[in-house]
C-alpha cells in the first residue's frame, strides 16, 4: 500500500512546537494474514515525516509505503496530527529508542507524557487483499 499524505491547517504551529504525523491502527480491524491480527491500537510517530505547512497552512509529502507489512490489508489506520513541544523533543526520542517503543509504538499516556497534543486525524481504510 502506498500514501501520498497532503492536507491544510488553519493558524501557525506555535514557535516552540513542531507537527508530526502520528501512525494509529484500529484495534476492532484485522490484517489479511491467516491469524487476521488486530491492530494494536499504539501509535507510531514519523519522526522523518515532520511536516511544514506553507504560508496558506498546505502541505504535502512524497508518496511512500504505508501499514508496515504485505498483510497490512484489512486494517483501518488513522494518520493523527500532533503537536511536539521542541523542549520534550529528547522524551518523544527516548520512547522511540526503546526497542518495544519501536516494535509496538507509544501509548496516547506515553505521548501525553511527552507533551504531545494531538489535533486531529485522518482515517485510512484498507481493503483486504
Amino acid at each position: 500500500m502506498e500514501l501520498e499524505p497532503t492536507g491544510q491547517i488553519t493558524g501557525p504551529i506555535p514557535a516552540d512546537h513542531l507537527l508530526y504525523p502520528f501512525g494509529w491502527a484500529d484495534p476492532a480491524s484485522r490484517d489479511s494474514t491467516p491469524d487476521r491480527n488486530r491492530g494494536s491500537g499504539r501509535y507510531f510517530w514519523g519522526h522523518t515525516r515532520q511536516i511544514f505547512p506553507d504560508e496558506g497552512g498546505c502541505w504535502a509529502q512524497p508518496s511512500r509505503p504505508y501499514g508496515g507489512y504485505p498483510g497490512a490489508r484489512g486494517m483501518t489506520f488513522r494518520m493523527h496530527f500532533g503537536l511536539v513541544p521542541r523542549a520534550q523533543l529528547h522524551c518523544l526520542q527516548g520512547l522511540v529508542a526503546a526497542e518495544d517503543g519501536r516494535k509496538h509504538g507509544q501509548s496516547l499516556d506515553e505521548l501525553t507524557g511527552c507533551g504531545v497534543i494531538l489535533l486531529g486525524h485522518a482515517l485510512i481504510p484498507t481493503q483486504p487483499q
